[in-house]
């Protein structure tokens, strides 16, 4: 499903002390390959759609959430399924795998108001542990903070149970930094801060 989008860049950390330490190295790159990026340029959606295991970091409006539902649309014409939804949208009592039924197709909703949702998935998803498969897990710091290390818990055993798909969660900067402590167990995942629009693509844009 065709939409416009710009696609953003991104600042790779290698590790979350890496992200949290202002003085550590920071390089722009293609995550999802390991190639150096041209800096003027996006990287291409080809390459957003194969990475494994990534939080999506950014101030607030800088544009997570729809980052994360454009590689949801894209997915459908990469040969992947792919599901966004907000991660607070889940009780205690239901498993993440669990609510993926509850989520709305993207033929059933109209093509110009989709980054108005919160959730939908490719018209095609079929749940299954298949590298064919991303799950995008949105606004985790819009987690009650009573609820957050619960979250957190049922996210790292979601994440251990299913290790084939790809697994891709936004959050504020903040709550990377406040909430390190209970971070340290996602240890097989990147860190991937969302840049402001360069003037190059505010051009083409």
């Amino acid at each position: 499903m065709p939409s416009k989008y710009i696609t953003p860049h991104l600042i790779s950390f290698n590790s979350l002390d890496e992200f949290i330490d202002p003085n550590a190295r920071k390089i722009i790159v293609n995550l999802f390959t390991g190639r150096k990026q041209n800096k003027d340029r996006p990287i291409e959606w080809k390459d957003l759609i194969h990475t494994k295991r990534a939080f999506i970091i950014g101030e607030p409006g800088c544009g997570k959430s729809t980052f994360l539902k454009e590689i949801v649309i894209q997915a459908s014409g990469n040969g992947k399924q792919g599901i966004i939804f907000p991660i607070n949208q889940i009780s205690s009592q239901v498993s993440i795998e669990n609510y993926f039924e509850e989520v709305a197709l993207l033929g059933d909703l109209e093509a110009t108001n989709l980054f108005e949702e919160s959730a939908f998935k490719t018209n095609d998803f079929k749940w299954e542990d298949t590298e064919n498969v991303i799950v995008c897990l949105d606004a985790l710091d819009e987690v009650n903070a009573n609820d957050f290390n619960g979250i957190c818990k049922k996210i790292k055993k979601f994440s251990d149970s299913y290790s084939n798909i790809s697994i891709i969660i936004s959050c504020r900067s903040h709550y990377i930094t406040s909430s390190q402590n209970t971070l340290r167990q996602f240890i097989d995942y990147a860190y991937v801060k969302v840049q402001s629009f360069t003037e190059y693509q505010i051009r083409e844009f």
